[in-house]
């Protein structure tokens, strides 16, 4: 068995198309922005869907993150899933249904996952120099001037968590990966504390499963290919 792991905001129809498409199949967790204005009683699911309304999300906040993390913690109380798939609830499948059984016994993970060193500057100072509110719009003026002023409060940070600089990556989000690896990320967020160590990082989603997973038992199994098409 498979879980679909679904976050989204907005457009109804198209998300409950795409619920429709898997939900015969697969079990299906959906989060949806608490301040968007999809109620969970318009959408028609059957006994395989599970959706949730419970976080603020704000781009670049560590709310989508923690979103997730409690969609793939719903998830993972289900014994007989073995493989989950991390998708936004605007992605638009491009194979069939049948052609996802190839996941059923896959031990890969696809996701893009590179070393922070050979990223510039800009995608390092996300953690170094940090943001002021862990759910912050860093799109927002007050807020570019407010972590502005933060970064001047403290000296830059060179890891992340438990994570030294040269052990960072990084990586969009959109991920997939075989029970053994949901279990351990879960085991992390246990013993660490999670999300001490992730409050003050801009875009914290895109460093939380590569730098994880780079750094465990898993590493050789990463295909650094997130199988999706984007324009």
């Amino acid at each position: 068995m498979q879980a679909i792991i679904i976050t989204a905001y907005k457009n109804k129809n198209y998300l409950q198309k795409l619920i429709s498409f898997f939900d015969k199949k697969y079990r299906v967790f959906v989060h949806i922005d608490k301040k968007s204005d999809i109620s969970i009683n318009d959408m028609n699911v059957n006994e395989n869907v599970t959706i949730i309304k419970k976080y603020n999300i704000k781009w670049g906040g560590l709310n989508h993150l923690l979103a997730i993390l409690e969609l793939l913690r719903i998830a993972s109380e289900q014994p007989d899933i073995n493989y989950y798939h991390i998708i936004s609830g605007q992605d638009i499948p491009v194979k069939s249904l049948s052609e996802f059984s190839i996941f059923e016994n896959e031990e890969k993970i696809f996701m893009q996952c590179e070393n922070i060193k050979n990223k510039d500057f800009n995608f390092k100072k996300r953690y170094r120099n940090g943001v002021l509110f862990s759910n912050g719009d860093f799109r927002k003026i007050i807020e570019k001037i407010m972590n502005k002023l933060y970064s001047f409060t403290h000296k830059p940070r060179y890891y992340i968590s438990k994570y030294k600089e040269h052990d960072i990556y990084i990586g969009l989000v959109w991920c997939y990966f075989p029970q053994g690896v949901a279990k351990y990320v879960l085991k992390y967020c246990n013993v660490h504390n999670f999300p001490r160590g992730w409050q003050h990082i801009k875009i914290p989603e895109e460093f939380f499963f590569q730098t994880i997973i780079a750094n465990s038992k898993f590493k050789n199994k990463i295909v650094s290919n997130n199988l999706r098409y984007m324009d």
